[in-house]
């Protein structure tokens, strides 16, 4: 995987050497995610000791399916010249999870992640073509409610990442298209409530997300479709008195999205 992404970003720095100030267009994309896998933190208290703990879920004993996770992200953005700006909204559920108290009971689980996200920075393209690279630096605003106890977590932080888009003329009006996205950030603001009193003393926090997608793109209204698969891990511990307790999602999401450019030239 790691070959492939250097591989993908050494690609792209060879055809895009540079840009053209003039480039510019609005754009939108939409991900429709309807399969995938998740896991899930909640906190925990073991009343045998009085311990506080972090419970990672699994798939329910009695649930002989595969599909766990689901989720939809929609965003829109701008770029001219060197720089490009998006924003946008993702909102993905987990189902068929469980985990297992102290004294073997099953639990069972489903919970909700939601972001609003911002981002921004270099863009490198050449003119007249919709390939480019982005290094961008964002902030987000996520919450996350799980069905244990009425947990419920809240992250406001920022982020660093890479967006390459390459696309490749195969005829005059459609392209091969490559996405290759990445990106890591901590939540500097984090919160973690519910139905018990947690005494903390140190947090911590991380969020990334590890996308890949392929399709085809139509050159004569700019419009693309590329299956996609999207790693995405939210997660927030933190330590007191007592233990050490988390919430968050680990999710790996199939899907398609779509991406509509509004530039006046072809891609290619």
């Amino acid at each position: 995987m790691i070959k492939f992404i250097v591989a993908f970003i050494f690609i792209n720095m060879a055809i895009l050497p540079g840009y053209c100030a003039e480039d510019s267009s609005f754009y939108g994309r939409i991900f429709i995610g309807s399969a995938g896998s998740g896991e899930m933190y909640v906190p925990y208290k073991n009343s045998s000791n009085d311990q506080f703990q972090e419970k990672k879920s699994e798939k329910k004993s009695d649930y002989n399916g595969i599909n766990t996770a689901a989720g939809n992200r929609y965003s829109f953005g701008y770029f001219y010249g060197l720089f490009q700006i998006e924003a946008g909204y993702f909102h993905s559920s987990i189902e068929e999870q469980s985990f297992r108290t102290y004294t073997g009971k099953e639990k069972s689980l489903h919970s909700t992640l939601s972001y609003y996200d911002a981002r921004g920075g270099l863009r490198l393209s050449n003119t007249g073509s919709t390939s480019f690279q982005w290094i961008h630096f964002g902030a987000r605003d996520m919450k996350y409610s799980a069905s244990y106890k009425d947990t419920e977590a809240k992250g406001l932080g920022y982020s660093a990442g890479y967006t390459g888009w390459l696309t490749l003329g195969i005829s005059d009006n459609f392209d091969i298209v490559g996405l290759c996205e990445f990106f890591y950030g901590v939540y500097r603001k984090n919160s973690i409530s519910w139905n018990e009193n947690f005494n903390v003393e140190t947090r911590q926090s991380r969020f990334m997300n590890l996308s890949l997608g392929a399709g085809l793109q139509y050159d004569p209204y700019n419009l693309s479709i590329i299956l996609k698969v999207c790693g995405e891990k939210n997660y927030i511990s933190h330590r007191g008195t007592g233990g050490k307790i988390a919430a968050g999602a680990d999710e790996l999401i199939f899907g398609f999205e779509i991406i509509y450019f509004n530039n006046r030239y072809r891609n290619n």
